[in-house]
């Protein structure tokens, strides 16, 4: 099969279950149908772009998927789905947009919206993409597989806190966790494993979550605080994997800097 570049993102709406729970499903349901149409409109702002064929789905409950296929490099499907999830989390859903396009849809009937302030929707998002000119593959192989992996990095996406973006082809370098620390024999148990691809003989570096650079350095005088810098990106240590399963490693600790 020849293909051009293939991009799958799942979104799911988080803590969704709150926004039953607090203003009902009425309200719920309405809240799906502009977060639909806010993402259709965006998908098309941003993909043509690229060049590309864009088809956004709603497979179940709060989750939509977004297919992109066309003229995508591996440096801007990051920066595309980041681009979405903005577009999402940075104004008020339903906002006007959303409620004009609506406007005749029985669902907004006998519904009571929240102040504009309550209505604060952001995106979980997962991201699979395949770059390639051919495929010896079938099809529905590839598209399982996309699938696999878009639900694994929206997993993880989650795990790491929500209203954000995680690419599968990241999560072995950059999205890893220590689960356990087992000090007397210097063995460390990872979340990563074999559905990540994960091996056995492969070694990971360890950093502080302070020193990943990403955190910026401030100063305050009590009152008000600026940044100075950015604390640097040092890894603290380095991993061996001996064990891995599905989900989990096992690894010894082959180095490690002022770490207990």
């Amino acid at each position: 099969m020849a293909y051009g570049s293939i991009i799958l993102l799942i979104l799911d709406i988080d803590f969704f279950k709150r926004v039953n729970d607090n203003y009902g499903h009425a309200y719920g349901d309405v809240v799906l149908k502009a977060f639909f149409i806010r993402l259709e409109a965006s998908c098309e702002s941003i993909l043509n772009d690229y060049e590309a064929e864009l088809y956004c789905a709603r497979p179940s409950g709060e989750e939509f998927s977004v297919l992109a296929a066309g003229n995508i490099g591996s440096d801007d499907e990051l920066a595309i789905a980041e681009r979405l999830r903005e577009a999402i989390a940075l104004a008020p859903l339903p906002g006007e947009y959303e409620l004009g396009v609506m406007s005749d849809d029985a669902r907004l009937r006998g519904v009571e919206l929240p102040p504009i302030t309550e209505r604060q929707i952001t995106p979980s998002i997962g991201l699979a993409s395949r770059h390639s000119a051919a495929s010896s593959e079938a099809a529905e192989v590839i598209a399982e597989r996309m699938k696999v992996e878009a639900d694994l990095s929206l997993y993880r996406a989650k795990a790491l806190g929500r209203n954000r973006c995680v690419r599968f082809c990241d999560i072995v370098q950059r999205h890893g966790q220590v689960l356990q620390h087992h000090a007397d024999v210097d063995v460390v148990a990872i979340d990563l494993g074999h559905q990540v691809g994960v091996y056995v003989g492969q070694e990971f570096l360890v950093f502080h979550p302070d020193f990943v650079g990403l955190r910026p350095f401030m100063v305050g005088d009590g009152r008000s605080e600026r940044k100075l810098g950015s604390y640097p990106r040092v890894p603290h240590g380095r991993l061996e994997v001996f064990d891995v399963q599905p989900e989990i490693s096992f690894s010894y600790v082959a180095e490690k800097r002022g770490i207990d």
